[in-house]
């Protein structure tokens, strides 16, 4: 199962930068920041304290917990700003290995040709009102394990990111591409432990670590045209915090903190902070409902639980509000199939 909140929440405070990468030059700050906000550090995103198969690596552990040897879950996510439709899909498969577990998980993004943002406005004005378009895509592969350390109550998890990769591309339809950007990682990682305690209490921590390149070719303003290459170095870490307790048998509240700070390229110093707060209620044992909320935003999830799995539905409204100046006003929907043997 999958928590969508963090996910897309990630955009939020990004959208600001990403009209300064435009203003200064179309540079490599646009694929890099596509991938801040759709990439890894997003796309596995979630409650290190809250169950769920393909978030961090600790936590997928409530799998083989449950007596499962085998499971595998099919994501898929739309998020629709303006004229901006992202499509994100996501296939995990996960197989216990002795006292732990071992997963890998395949992630995509992309977006339509979108022309009437206010992000892409601003890019328009900026090159002397060129009609001008944008698209993003990207790409993750992610393998993980993870065990219990000591006792069944404390699991140590790992995952390694051999491919991560995103792509923008601003269009203009008298000149082609007017910036074309590509952002490669080159090396990232990431370390959680989840540990229950008493009382129903469950506390869990992960660090993430991304380092990557990235290059664009853009069209300079001049007569004749003419095109021109920037390639810059980038360095993302993250930090989740996460706490739940079973308050009832029926009822489980929990928070969520996270932090990203990103350098290079024009970014500087880029810092973006997430405080979630939410509930998961059991109607029946096979009905599940799902309340996450951060700033002005929520999401909505219901879960339905079968023997060999379970089918989930999430609605998140305003995904972005402090990006609605440059994004306009989003919503997001998902869906989740898990399958378990």
């Amino acid at each position: 199962m999958k928590n969508c909140i963090v996910r897309i929440l990630l955009l939020t405070g990004l959208c600001c930068c990403v009209l300064q990468a435009h203003a200064q030059g179309l540079g490599s700050d646009l694929p890099t920041l596509s991938n801040l906000a759709f990439g890894w550090s997003s796309a596995s995103g979630g409650n290190p304290a809250v169950d769920a198969m393909s978030v961090y690596a600790p936590n997928m552990l409530c799998v083989t917990q449950a007596g499962y040897r085998a499971a595998g879950e099919g994501f898929f996510c739309r998020l629709d700003f303006g004229d901006m439709r992202v499509t994100t899909n996501q296939n995990t498969a996960l197989a216990a290995v002795g006292a732990g577990a071992v997963r890998l998980a395949h992630f995509r993004y992309a977006s339509n040709k979108a022309h009437d943002l206010p992000f892409v406005n601003a890019v328009s004005q900026a090159l002397g009102g060129v009609d001008a378009s944008a698209t993003l895509d990207g790409e993750t592969l992610e393998l993980s394990y993870a065990q219990p350390i000591g006792s069944p109550s404390t699991i140590l998890g790992v995952s390694y990111v051999p491919i991560d990769s995103s792509n923008s591309k601003l269009i203009a339809p008298e000149t082609g591409s007017i910036s074309d950007g590509r952002y490669r990682g080159t090396g990232g990682g990431r370390v959680g432990v989840l540990q229950t305690l008493p009382h129903g209490w469950r506390i869990g921590a992960n660090y993430s670590y991304l380092a990557g390149s990235a290059t664009a070719t853009f069209l300079a303003p001049t007569n004749p045209p003419s095109y021109m290459t920037q390639t810059d170095q980038y360095l993302t870490r993250k930090l989740d915090l996460g706490l739940a307790q079973q308050t009832t048998p029926r009822l489980q509240c929990y928070a969520a903190y996270s932090k990203t700070v990103a350098s290079g390229g024009t970014l500087a110093a880029y810092h973006g902070e997430i405080t979630a707060f939410g509930i998961r209620y059991q109607i029946s044992p096979a009905l599940m409902t799902q309340i996450t909320a951060s700033e002005t935003n929520h999401v909505m999830g219901l879960f339905w639980k079968t023997r060999y799995g379970q089918f989930s539905i999430l609605y998140a409204h305003r995904p972005i509000p402090n990006g609605e100046d440059y994004l306009g006003k989003g919503k997001g929907l998902a869906g989740v199939i898990d399958i378990a043997f």
